[in-house]
């Protein structure tokens, strides 16, 4: 009757030993799982961000560009003139791009010049953004500046 009753018995050293395994098993892929979920997010979000970015840098340079295209169409020499210059002072505004005064289309955005299409060094000679209300546009003038 003894060989009955140890078969019987459960061995308890056996079982603590195995849900200790499933345990640490358990929390080891808990933090894996944790651990992967945080890296990948955070390498998707990167690379997201950096592919909006790279878009909105070839869209403003689009624009720019296309404004240069339209100015020369306009007569506008654009000889010996830093063109990259002008791209860089490219900048969105209300969904807009404005890179140059023409892109306006109100008259306080034109005349404070809110993104700055015209150089600081351009601004002490009298170049600024001009609002023509009669044709309600926008177009680069001279102020005449009294020394």
């Amino acid at each position: 009757m003894a060989n009955k009753k140890t078969g019987r018995r459960i061995n308890k050293q056996g079982v603590i030993d195995d849900f200790f395994d499933f345990f640490f098993t358990f929390i080891v892929g808990l933090f894996m799982f944790f651990f992967l979920t945080f890296v990948l997010n955070g390498s998707a979000a990167a690379a997201d961000a950096q592919a909006v970015s790279s878009v909105g840098q070839i869209k403003g340079t689009e624009a720019a560009l296309n404004n240069l295209r339209v100015s020369m169409q306009f007569g506008e020499n654009l000889e010996g003139q830093n063109l990259s210059q002008r791209i860089s002072y490219s900048k969105i505004l209300g969904g807009v791009w404005i890179s140059s005064c023409s892109d306006y289309t109100n008259e306080i955005d034109c005349k404070d010049d809110t993104v700055g299409v015209i150089p600081a060094d351009e601004r002490e000679f009298g170049n600024s953004c001009v609002w023509q209300a009669a044709d309600r546009e926008c177009f680069k003038g001279y102020k005449i500046l009294n020394y």
